[in-house]
């Protein structure tokens, strides 16, 4: 069945705008390692193992927290969303 021309423009918008933004934030990657690779954890630099266990962090907490955090920004509103990470990230830097 075909979609109305409509409901197709809309996916392209929108599927383009998507896979741009979901492919510049792996581009990030290898600037995340240097920045990780520089610091020095316990007086050591950090090693591979330990870089690759805050990437796996990262990625996991997104997998778990991403749902619980989308559901919650539908609940209480965007805007209200967007307040409460502007604080948590000042926090946290």
């Amino acid at each position: 069945e075909e979609k109305p021309k409509e409901i197709r423009s809309l996916q392209i918008r929108f599927l383009s705008v998507f896979w741009l933004l979901r492919l510049a934030d792996w581009l990030q990657g290898p600037y995340f390692y240097e920045v990780y690779a520089s610091k020095i954890f316990n007086g050591a630099p950090a090693t591979l193992g330990l870089i690759s266990k805050l990437f796996l962090t990262g990625f996991a907490s997104t997998a778990l927290f991403g749902p619980l955090v989308g559901r919650m920004s539908d609940q209480y509103g965007r805007k209200l969303g967007t307040l409460v990470f502007c604080l948590l990230y000042s926090l946290g830097a």
